[in-house]
């Protein structure tokens, strides 16, 4: 009867630590994060967004571009050719174009990139006049060459430029705070341009989706740009995790090969590029892409441009139809989220130049921090509690055991 009884007494121990055991590391896999509101703000350091500006078509441009191509060419020469250009340098994915006007005598240039950058106005001639919180800075020294989806276009505060060196270039800290106040920047644009104000982290791709009001400016206007921030902090403890627990990528966690820095839509654009490959066997001339792979001639763009609408419609998980798959869909831990309030325009006197200037509405209160409320150490902690309560076992109960089985049991020698 006494067996029985501490037999029972045993199972029904090792059947509890089992199931607070089996708990404690569903809730280490599966709820070791908050995610809660943070409103100590008064020594914060917010960022500002990143700008990217690029410049508009401009059909003189490309004419005078044919004329210099192929000087001795006939004006039906030179339209096809523009008509061509044309789609290839202020590239939206699609060359309708193409098949039509580089047929028969007509033979297209291929080194379109060379050939674009005869055309995009160079940065000291598009931008000028730029300011941060009122104090003037070099804007070519801030705004650096991107190479994106459409062409040629210059960005401040991008993750993903290549930045000069600070120890011979002076570079702004777009940074604010208490001391300086809600951030202000303003810039003039000498050329018809496209504003897209963005994450620092992110990249342009096929589809990508910006804010309506901030496109397609022309020159003559002021533009007042309102939004608001709300930034993500990380708890330092965070990386010890991993990333199905917290449900994102830190910035170290980079497995993308064209970007220096991961986010969602970095990640769709070397998708897109992979997919360009896969499907035509080669990329566009403006696609980045790292390791093997060729640039297209006039045949691969065809072959692109009829997976145009295809392209654009992959995704964060892909596109089943054309089987490609994505892996994309995690978002970057630290990658902030901005709301545009409103859009002020003014018509200027001049039509020299357009006026941007984006202004934070007003310093966060806010923000959104990630906790970790269950640590390894705090694993081990529940895990040898429970052991412990149930089984009344330690590490020294560990350790003796393991000296009388591998130790006491062994016979001596008389």
């Amino acid at each position: 009867m006494e067996r029985v009884f501490w037999l029972a007494v045993c199972s029904v121990s090792v059947y509890g630590c089992y199931c607070v055991c089996k708990a404690t590391m569903e809730a280490f896999q599966q709820r070791s994060v908050s995610f809660v509101p943070e409103t100590t703000y008064l020594g914060w350091n917010t960022g500002f967004p990143a700008v990217t500006v690029c410049e508009k078509y401009n059909r003189h441009k490309i004419w005078e571009l044919a004329e210099r191509t192929y000087p001795n060419a006939d004006t039906s020469t030179l339209s096809n050719l523009a008509m061509y250009l044309g789609d290839m340098i202020y590239y939206k994915g699609k060359c309708n174009n193409c098949n039509k006007h580089c047929s028969g005598s007509t033979k297209c240039p291929g080194d379109i990139l060379q050939l674009a950058k005869k055309v995009f106005t160079n940065c000291s001639s598009l931008l000028g006049n730029c300011y941060w919180n009122s104090v003037q800075f070099d804007c070519c020294e801030n705004f650096y060459p991107e190479l994106t989806p459409y062409g040629i276009c210059y960005t401040i505060n991008s993750l993903q430029t290549t930045k000069k060196n600070v120890a011979y270039h002076k570079t702004v800290d777009l940074i604010s705070n208490k001391l300086t106040g809600p951030g202000r920047l303003e810039f003039n644009t000498f050329e018809d341009s496209e504003l897209h104000v963005h994450s620092p982290e992110d990249a342009f791709h096929f589809g990508h989706q910006v804010e309506p009001d901030l496109e397609s400016k022309d020159r003559g206007n002021s533009y007042t740009i309102y939004f608001r921030i709300m930034e993500i902090a990380n708890d330092v403890s965070l990386a010890g995790l991993g990333v199905s627990q917290r449900g994102c990528l830190l910035p170290f966690e980079n497995p993308l090969t064209t970007y220096k820095f991961y986010s969602s839509s970095a990640c769709i654009t070397e998708c897109q590029a992979m997919a360009q490959l896969k499907l035509c066997g080669c990329v566009h001339q403006y696609t980045q892409v790292k390791g093997p792979g060729r640039t297209c001639d006039l045949e691969g763009i065809l072959c692109i441009h009829r997976y145009s609408e295809a392209l654009y419609e992959i995704t964060a998980t892909g596109l089943p139809e054309l089987n490609v798959t994505c892996n994309c869909i995690t978002p970057s831990c630290s990658e902030p989220e901005y709301t545009f309030i409103t859009t002020v325009p003014v018509e200027l006197n001049n039509n020299a130049w357009s006026h941007y200037t984006l202004q934070m509405l007003s310093l966060p209160s806010v923000r959104y921090r990630r906790n970790v409320v269950r640590s390894k150490l705090d694993l081990v902690v529940s895990i040898g509690g429970a052991v412990g309560l149930f089984l009344g076992a330690s590490l020294i109960s560990a350790v003796e055991l393991i000296m009388y089985l591998c130790v006491r049991r062994t016979p001596r020698n008389a």
